[in-house]
């Protein structure tokens, strides 16, 4: 996580691979969305977001970190 450092963000132990997230997704995108633009979750050690727009801005981005 050296690339964050310095940064403060929500994060989360959400499961977004549960059941449950699987079979009521909007609900978890919901939650996701209302956190933050970007939220950390750390049972994955990975970022998301639960926007289109910052999907497509964070996919478009083709400069190496």
């Amino acid at each position: 996580m050296s690339a964050t450092a310095g940064v403060e963000a929500p994060v989360s132990d959400m499961d977004i691979f549960c059941m449950d997230a699987i079979l009521n997704p909007q609900k978890y995108d919901m939650v996701l969305r209302e956190m933050a633009p970007v939220v950390y979750l750390s049972k994955y050690d990975m970022w998301v977001t639960g926007r289109h727009e910052h999907a497509e801005t964070i996919l478009s981005d083709q400069e190496p970190a």
